[in-house]
């Protein structure tokens, strides 16, 4: 007696095909999304350990570190210390020192970086809302200058101390920060800002120079809330339109000034993250929820 045997039909391989396409491309986007959250946990972890670095400093100190400290010649570039060097020490990292003139410099260590970009230095220090007046800083950092807690009168967890930070317009172009002439104040730099279209001028390799020499490798600012698509913009040290930004979806991580750290979303109220960004506006918003 013989039996005969059916293969599938040309229908049914292609229904199977289907089916096992189907499988594998949920199997990886829920592989990629595992992924992303354990990227998100470990760049959230890494300001946390930023906070708890700059608290121990701050406390043995008694100021916040000064973003530029110099440690040679008053005006001497090559001796210049950024923060994120200051505090290297409470971290127990060792980087070898270069010459901050220099553009090849030793790549920070990895807590500095959030394992969800390639971005050489993946945080920045709050340089103030954007909007104040000439010669008026109203950050959390100062050049040369530490501010003491009791300085901070908006109060240390309603004042960002750091932020995630990509360079470019937005997460899909990090390209650099365009370079504007001077102003007499930070609303008229902003405004110019923000109508640009295409920069001729950019100051590329923002944030090699992260262990001293000049505020943009090393600074954001709250004039716009986080991921807002525009091109950042700088006109020497005053002058700094730098959003913070990040490749996670729909907002960045943000380490206040008390040691916690938040998610801020990118639709977040404006006047609330501006109110963040300084320490002593004593702003009244009716919003400062992350």
């Amino acid at each position: 007696m013989y039996v005969k045997l059916h293969g599938l039909t040309l229908v049914e391989t292609t229904v199977v095909i289907a089916i096992i396409t189907i499988i594998m491309s949920l199997t990886l986007v829920a592989v990629q999304s595992v992924r992303e959250s354990a990227r998100r946990v470990k760049c959230q972890n890494n300001l946390h350990q930023l906070g708890i670095a700059i608290t121990n400093f701050t406390q043995s100190s008694r100021v916040f570190p000064s973003l530029l400290a110099n440690r040679g010649s008053k005006g001497d570039a090559s001796f210049e210390q950024s923060a994120f060097v200051t505090i290297l020490p409470e971290l127990e990292v060792i980087v070898a020192k270069n010459d901050t003139n220099n553009i090849e410099q030793t790549p920070p260590p990895p807590i500095l970086r959030c394992p969800s970009s390639n971005e050489f230095l993946g945080y920045r220090y709050n340089y103030g809302s954007g909007v104040r007046a000439l010669g008026k800083l109203d950050g959390i950092l100062r050049i040369y200058k530490g501010l003491a807690p009791s300085e901070i009168t908006d109060g240390l967890s309603n004042t960002c101390l750091t932020a995630e930070r990509m360079s470019g317009k937005d997460q899909t172009k990090p390209v650099g920060v365009a370079s504007l002439p001077a102003y007499l104040t930070d609303l008229g730099f902003a405004n110019d800002c923000m109508q640009l279209d295409t920069p001729t001028t950019f100051v590329r390799d923002v944030g090699v120079k992260w262990q001293g020499y000049q505020p943009l490798d090393l600074v954001y600012t709250h004039y716009s809330t986080p991921n807002k698509s525009h091109w950042d913009c700088q006109a020497g040290y005053l002058h700094q339109l730098i959003t913070a930004r990040s490749l996670h979806s729909g907002g960045a991580f943000v380490l206040f000034a008390d040691g916690h750290v938040s998610w801020v979303g990118s639709s977040m109220d404006l006047a609330a993250w501006r109110a963040w960004g300084t320490v002593a506006g004593h702003e009244t918003v009716s919003d400062t929820s992350p």
